[in-house]
């Protein structure tokens, strides 16, 4: 079902199951999240001061609809 939704392969290293992953083990982590980046959006975030995601790598997360290009 979810390769349904996202097109990606399911791999034990997306993104998905590295988040739930700490959802499990160390929930207060998320709780006191703001906002996600990934590594070369945070870099960028570094260099421009703006919190933005790159489509094609956020699709890699397996968190993105890509039929309706939402999260």
């Amino acid at each position: 079902e979810l390769y349904q939704r996202t097109g990606i392969q399911k791999q034990i290293f997306n993104t998905i199951y590295q988040l739930m992953a700490v959802k499990e083990q160390q929930p207060e982590i998320l709780s006191g999240a703001e906002s996600f980046l990934m590594v070369p959006d945070y870099l960028n975030y570094l260099l421009t001061g703006v919190k933005k995601q790159e489509y094609t790598n956020a699709t890699t997360t397996q968190l993105v609809n890509p039929s309706q290009r939402t999260w």
